[in-house]
């Protein structure tokens, strides 16, 4: 496998994102009013892995870590978080929250906790990812700085 390269997603790349986010079955019909805070992985000229960020105020969702199923296990998905988070602290947002409802581990290993009911933030509660597409399947887990 060569070194994947990592870049900020424009707007030709949103077919290709939200196809590798519904193969991954992660949520992906409003990824295109976010697609300014998505970084795309690629091996070559082959898109392989994608990791985006919703804003609110000082506070981010972070939303779409996907790798492509012959990609995975291989650490991008990891390196793709490293990325997004990054982005993160560049717009100065301090907490970010997320919602899965399949790598809570991986995401536990990274700091995030579980939060439930009222300890949900306002902002969580507030998107479409919570409102519409994974609130009564997925775990929220928060992360303070």
């Amino acid at each position: 496998m060569n070194k994947p390269t990592f870049r900020p997603a424009v707007t030709s790349d949103l077919a290709q994102i939200q196809q590798l986010l519904k193969d991954s079955k992660l949520p992906f019909e409003d990824v295109a009013e976010h697609l300014q805070n998505f970084v795309v992985a690629e091996e070559g000229p082959t898109m392989i892995g994608v990791a985006g960020l919703e804003v609110y105020g000082k506070a981010g969702l972070l939303r779409s870590v996907a790798v492509t199923e012959s990609h995975r296990s291989k650490g991008i998905g990891s390196l793709l978080y490293d990325h997004v988070v990054s982005l993160a602290q560049k717009k100065g947002l301090g907490d970010l929250s997320l919602l899965t409802t399949t790598a809570e581990k991986f995401f536990g290993k990274r700091g995030f906790r579980k939060v439930e009911g009222e300890a949900i933030p306002q902002y969580v509660k507030s998107t479409k990812e919570y409102q519409i597409f994974c609130a009564s399947t997925a775990v929220c887990m928060v992360k303070k700085s």
